[in-house]
């Protein structure tokens, strides 16, 4: 009994901390000091946070305003739910207001444009091209189309421009088609033009930088091009036809008219010809081509300066041929010269470093 009784009795060595600090509990009024409300604790905020204090949902909570509640999260996700119907309907609705086009370009990194020309005949065509492709073709419908076609280089919108040029001149009897570069011309865009006019027109075309393609067409063809020159089913009765080629080839097939073809670097091969008056195929560095006929009353020129020149004409013309080949051999298939009764075509072959045939088509 003593020992549990002492365990219950303070340690004369360490008084209990209730005992000691507890105030009296009976004091004089007269010694009473004023009353101080006690302050309600408030937790620290950081600095970040003391400003907007009395925005804080801990603050109205304590000082008794009204608590709103919490965002229902479920129209935030309906929001976004219905946002890549939205961008699909305007897009709809700019297609059907006239924005397709644009917004395809846009796409496709191309801008296009056509025009389209009355015409007087007989016609003439000039082109000038700066830099792209050309085609020329002819058509039915007695009109010109100009259709040019931009390749954009990134999504620029300045770029987007069309600086193609296309009038009539001369009473409507002359087209002019110039597809021009503004600023740095190393800094233009290509610029491809198809061209549809009567069959019965007159051809110019520059192709500064660009190859140039011609099908279906009826009349005289001055054209030149850094690139290859192609024509298909191509007459002139009334004027020449001449290409000339800087650093392409020429390849025709179904001609039929007084031809001048020239190329710096690259073949000339003409197929299914029928070449008459003063005709000329040169090439300074490449092989030339031909298989067809001449009329008996002119005057043919192949010459090739560092290639082979091959021709091919049927067993029943009628030519006189003088060969040079400085540096490599003659194969005549047609045994004889002249070659059929006259009057005789002269034909003229020169070559520097390449071999001369001349084939017999029966």
């Amino acid at each position: 009994m003593d020992k549990q009784q002492s365990a219950f009795e303070d340690s004369p060595d360490e008084p209990d901390p209730a005992h000691a600090q507890s105030d009296p509990i009976y004091v004089d009024p007269d010694q009473q000091s004023p009353w101080e409300p006690v302050g309600i604790g408030v937790p620290p905020y950081p600095a970040a946070h003391q400003k907007n204090f009395r925005e804080s949902f801990f603050h109205r909570q304590l000082f008794g305003e009204k608590l709103s509640p919490a965002p229902d999260a479920s129209h935030l996700r309906l929001f976004i739910k219905f946002i890549p119907p939205a961008i699909i309907l305007l897009i709809l609705l700019f297609s059907l207001v006239g924005g397709g086009n644009l917004f395809k370009e846009l796409l496709s990194g191309k801008t296009i444009q056509t025009q389209q020309l009355f015409v007087n005949q007989p016609a003439h065509l000039i082109v000038h091209s700066a830099r792209g492709q050309v085609h020329i073709h002819g058509g039915s419908d007695g009109k010109v189309t100009v259709r040019s076609t931009k390749d954009n280089a990134g999504w620029d919108i300045r770029q987007n421009t069309m600086n193609v040029d296309a009038r009539t001149v001369d009473d409507g009897y002359t087209i002019l088609v110039d597809a021009f570069s503004r600023g740095d011309v190393r800094d233009a865009q290509s610029v491809n033009l198809d061209i549809t006019v009567p069959e019965q027109t007159d051809v110019e075309v520059e192709a500064v930088q660009g190859s140039v393609y011609l099908d279906n067409l009826h009349g005289g063809m001055h054209i030149e091009a850094s690139d290859s020159i192609n024509a298909q089913n191509i007459h002139s009765d009334h004027a020449p036809i001449a290409f000339r080629a800087h650093n392409g080839s020429i390849d025709v097939d179904q001609i039929d008219g007084q031809v001048s073809f020239s190329t710096v670097q690259g073949h000339i091969e003409v197929d299914a010809a029928h070449l008459y008056r003063h005709s000329r195929l040169h090439s300074l560095d490449g092989k030339i081509i031909f298989d067809g006929n001449v009329d008996p009353d002119g005057t043919y020129s192949f010459t090739s300066q560092n290639g082979e020149v091959d021709l091919s004409l049927p067993s029943s013309a009628s030519f006189y041929a003088h060969v040079y080949a400085e540096h490599g051999t003659v194969d005549n298939a047609f045994n004889g010269n002249p070659v059929g009764p006259g009057p005789w075509a002269q034909v003229n072959i020169a070559t520097q470093m390449g071999n001369v045939e001349i084939n017999e088509n029966n």
